[in-house]
């Protein structure tokens, strides 16, 4: 198991990574010292072992498709590139992957900008940035309050990440086609928060197993059944 992991948070943003992808990235970025390469087309290849992910990042996912599907959320970011050579993954880097972990242009040539600012204007204007950073998202959380937006899957993974403690592209994906079927649409009720269906969608989840050990849930529609009695 990894014991520790450096996550570039300024490239990270940038590049609008998850921190699932944050996550498995910066364990990538690790992968010339210790994985087995082969030469294609006179680049070298690394072979990312989906298996050594698994024993590695512990708090990432149990699934081997999973963290297959977060390899290709990389490539489709442009950070990496895939080659699948007698079965094995092998991968890349792109230009573009290659600033993680460089220092800002703007960081290394004005270090202190922030600093100075709020120092030198701290007593006179001690909460100007806080209020316009607070109006600002107020007002951005009463204008998506208004109407209901679906969420991605990638935002319902996100939040079985942060609930669970793991990923579970599955079963975000298994929520996601349910109610986009359906609408969104819980009962005869338009949904409006989609966070507490999916909390209750896992709890019934938790005893739908428990209670059908042998059997295992597949596209959503066991948990509607438990849900409506």
């Amino acid at each position: 198991m990894k014991y520790s992991s450096y996550i570039d948070n300024v490239r990270a943003l940038d590049w609008g990574l998850t921190i699932q992808q944050a996550y498995i990235f910066s364990w990538l970025w690790d992968i010339p010292s210790w994985a087995d390469t082969a030469i294609f087309d006179n680049d070298v290849w690394y072979f990312a072992s989906k298996t050594k992910a698994l024993d590695e990042l512990p708090l990432l996912t149990t699934k081997i498709d999973t963290v297959y599907r977060h390899y290709k959320s990389l490539k489709d970011k442009g950070l990496i590139d895939i080659k699948k050579v007698d079965g094995k993954d092998y991968i890349k880097f792109t230009e573009k992957s290659k600033d993680w972990g460089r220092k800002s242009e703007h960081s290394e040539n004005n270090p202190n900008t922030l600093g100075n600012i709020s120092d030198n204007n701290s007593d006179l204007i001690p909460t100007y940035k806080t209020t316009i950073l607070n109006k600002t998202t107020n007002d951005k959380l009463e204008r998506e309050t208004k109407r209901f937006q679906p969420p991605t899957i990638q935002q319902i993974d996100d939040y079985i990440f942060e609930k669970t403690g793991r990923t579970d592209l599955d079963e975000a994906e298994n929520f996601f086609n349910y109610y986009e079927s359906k609408g969104w649409v819980v009962g005869r009720t338009k949904m409006k928060k989609w966070k507490n269906s999916l909390a209750g969608w896992l709890k019934r989840r938790d005893v739908y197993n428990k209670q059908n050990p042998k059997r295992k849930v597949n596209d959503g529609s066991d948990l509607f059944d438990i849900a409506n009695g």
